[in-house]
């Protein structure tokens, strides 16, 4: 079996968790016996992978100097007539998987969906409208996603940002077009990949439901591993990583709800990564830089609970999932796919999303009884362990895999059969 993987960022070292799942898919599936290709642009940090990387897959760089949707869907194109896969999964794109998808026609296309990029057109698919989760999608109400302000305020207004160049220099202004291109690529896709439940019921107005299978991320359980650490001078640590300066991450909620519990108690600190600097006035308060995965599993490890206070609705959770494999609680917001990973009062503890005075009660419940803590962090890896590791994952993949080429190989058999009856 020969599998292409396409992949508009994929980077080594990665900058988020969407790259380090690819080259689990992708090591996991050679494992096997699977023949991967990886296709990525050579352009910028794009397709930047460290010699002394241990990738265990091949990959093709395209291009050079230019990068763009139309141009990368022509390199994608030839590429893929020049490998022939079996199947082809399309990974990291943004806005521009609709050009990913079309270069994979003819083949066996499975869509893995990491958020709701194929829903808005905001940076990263936020689905996030004045202050609330967003009910409205590209394909039904292109034009009332075009002037969203979210989109207008993370896109136009951010001209610097990696995301505002390639939407730009991929015409997705030209919003008929890119329109019709997304509806005509969803048409071509022979299987999407959906983290949650919930990913799945978001996207089933638009995506056929007997073509969804839901896949979540996995975790690395032996990098990201329960290491037993004591407090130290009694101080317990909460953490709150990932892109805390996102406002929708809600790092505001926890920095009230600490600041509810400090006048009464000072046993905790909280610790995150992207401080900004009107926060550093609270005296509760650390700073962590970008971690790499090996440093930041020691910061799961360090710590006596994890909090995911975000206020949209989170696709699926990677912190919560990593840090939980760690044997780490986690106090997460009841939003999108959270609750499929932290279960209330089994693998952690759930509070309304943008309630800081439930939060600082659900905080203080897992600070008063390290016990109970302790418990809710050893469900945590079991569950992870018995249902989340990557081994577990990739034997998905595998067999979805065989699945859509089996299905393929039938139809073209019977389009063969019918080309010669009479």
């Amino acid at each position: 079996m020969k599998i292409a993987i396409l992949d508009s960022w994929f980077h080594w070292p990665p900058r988020g968790g969407s790259i380090r799942a690819v080259k689990e898919i992708a090591d996991g599936l050679v494992e096997r016996g699977v023949e991967v290709v990886l296709i990525v642009p050579n352009s910028g940090y794009r397709g930047a992978i460290d010699p002394k990387a241990n990738l265990l897959f091949k990959v093709k760089k395209v291009g050079s100097f230019h990068f763009d949707g139309p141009r990368f869907y022509l390199e994608c194109k030839e590429a893929l007539d020049e490998i022939r896969p079996d199947a082809v999964l399309v990974a990291n794109g943004n806005l521009l998987k609709p050009y990913m998808i079309m270069a994979s026609r003819g083949y066996p296309t499975l869509l893995r969906l990491y958020a709701y990029e194929m829903l808005c057109l905001a940076s990263f698919g936020v689905i996030y409208r004045q202050g609330h989760p967003c009910e409205s999608d590209f394909i039904h109400s292109p034009w009332r996603c075009i002037f969203c302000p979210e989109y207008r305020h993370r896109v136009l207004n951010n001209s610097a940002g990696t995301e505002i160049g390639d939407n730009l220099r991929s015409y997705v202004f030209l919003t008929p077009l890119f329109h019709y291109l997304e509806k005509k690529s969803i048409s071509q896709v022979s299987n999407f990949i959906m983290t949650t439940r919930y990913m799945a019921e978001r996207f089933s107005p638009i995506f056929p439901k007997e073509k969804m299978t839901i896949i979540p991320d996995g975790v690395n359980t032996e990098i990201f591993t329960p290491k037993l650490t004591s407090s130290k001078d009694g101080i317990n640590r909460i953490s709150l990583l990932g892109r805390v300066s996102d406002p929708l991450k809600g790092s505001d909620i926890l920095l009230r709800a600490c600041s509810q519990l400090w006048p009464k108690r000072k046993d905790f600190m909280l610790t995150m990564t992207g401080v900004e600097k009107n926060q550093l006035r609270y005296p509760f308060l650390q700073q962590s830089g970008w971690r790499s995965e090996e440093d930041l599993s020691s910061v799961y490890q360090s710590s006596y609970m994890l909090v995911v206070p975000s206020i949209w609705n989170e696709p699926f959770g990677l912190t919560a999932l990593e840090a939980m494999s760690c044997g780490v609680p986690v106090v997460a917001s009841k939003v999108g796919g959270l609750p499929e990973l932290v279960v209330d009062g089994e693998t952690g503890l759930l509070f309304p999303p943008g309630d800081s005075s439930k939060l600082a009660s659900k905080i203080e419940i897992l600070l008063d009884d390290e016990d109970y803590a302790r418990k809710l962090g050893r469900n945590a890896r079991e569950y992870v362990l018995q249902n989340l590791s990557w081994p577990i994952i990739i034997d998905k993949y595998l067999v979805l895999l065989e699945k859509v080429i089996s299905e393929a190989k039938d139809s073209r058999k019977i389009v063969q059969k019918s080309l010669f009856t009479f």
